[in-house]
C-alpha cells in the first residue's frame, strides 16, 4: 500500500529534474478525483485513490514496454453537483475547476510535456 498520493509523483523531484523529465519528451499521466461522499464503506478519497493508483499501473506498463513517463501531483478538487450537501464533501463551482486545469495545463506545457493524459474517476456530469 502507498503512503501518500504523492509519491512516486513529480512532486517528489527538484526544478532539474523536472526540467530534464520534460526535455525528454515523455507523457504525463494525471489524476484527477474529488473528496467526496462515498457512503459510509468508502472514505472522501475514495476518487483520487483509484486515479492515482490507475497512474501507477500504467506507469508501471509503459515501463515493461521500456517506455518513460511521470505521474503529476493529483488534482483532488472538482465539482460535486450530486454530493455537494454530504459532510467532508468539498465542491467548486465549473468556471473555477475550467480556470484552475486551464491554468494547470499551462503550467505543465511549460515544464515541456506535451502529452498529458487524465485519469478521472469521479462522474459527477458537471466534473
Amino acid at each position: 500500500m502507498f503512503q501518500s498520493i504523492l509519491q512516486e509523483t513529480l512532486a517528489e523531484e527538484n526544478w532539474q529534474e523536472v526540467q530534464k523529465l520534460g526535455g525528454r519528451k515523455i507523457p504525463a499521466l494525471f489524476p484527477l478525483g474529488v473528496i467526496e461522499e462515498h457512503g459510509p464503506h468508502l472514505p472522501l478519497g475514495a476518487d483520487i485513490y483509484w486515479s492515482y493508483g490507475m497512474c501507477r499501473i500504467v506507469r508501471d506498463k509503459l515501463e515493461s514496454m521500456g517506455k518513460k513517463s511521470v505521474i503529476l501531483p493529483p488534482y483532488y478538487w472538482g465539482v460535486n453537483h450530486c454530493t455537494h450537501n454530504f459532510p467532508g464533501t468539498f465542491s467548486l463551482r465549473p468556471q473555477t475547476m475550467k480556470q484552475v486545469l486551464f491554468e494547470i495545463f499551462e503550467n505543465v506545457r511549460d515544464f515541456s510535456f506535451h502529452d498529458v493524459y487524465c485519469f478521472n474517476y469521479h462522474g459527477d456530469s458537471y466534473h
